[in-house]
């Protein structure tokens, strides 16, 4: 920072930060899919945990290592469905995504900030997403 207290960058987050709760896309997607809830919790603990081995899918999701097909195919297989179904692996991520939203107000935010002379960045995992400028 430089002299007065002055801000000279603002990083942000997308999930939950520059879009509404990741969590409620999440709910709709699970509502919408009939997926088990304990099946993704157990699934996400398993992969991203501090316990978790090195290379799990959203690892190499992340790392550019698989790609968005082979990855939707990999979550869908360790997922259960609440009647016993198998989940479609096509588009499991877009489908999971698909209740964020931008928050307007967020995204102004940043504007204003950079109209303001400070510099904005974005550091966020992407799990395969690409993210809407503003």
């Amino acid at each position: 920072m430089s002299a007065g207290n002055q801000v000279d960058a603002v990083v942000f987050d997308y999930g939950g930060v520059l879009t509404g709760p990741v969590r409620d896309s999440i709910a709709a997607w699970v509502r919408a899919d009939g997926i088990d809830p304990a099946s993704f919790s157990r699934t996400l603990k398993a992969w991203l945990s501090r316990d978790a081995p090195d290379g799990t899918p959203v690892h190499r999701l992340e790392t550019g290592a698989l790609g968005v097909d082979e990855f939707d195919a990999l979550l869908a297989a360790e997922l259960t469905t609440l009647d016993g179904r198998a989940v479609d692996p096509v588009g499991v991520l877009a489908r999971l995504f698909a209740g964020m939203r931008p928050d307007p107000a967020m995204f102004d935010l940043a504007r204003q900030l950079r109209d303001a002379g400070v510099r904005v960045g974005l550091l966020s995992n992407s799990w395969g997403n690409t993210y809407p400028r503003g």
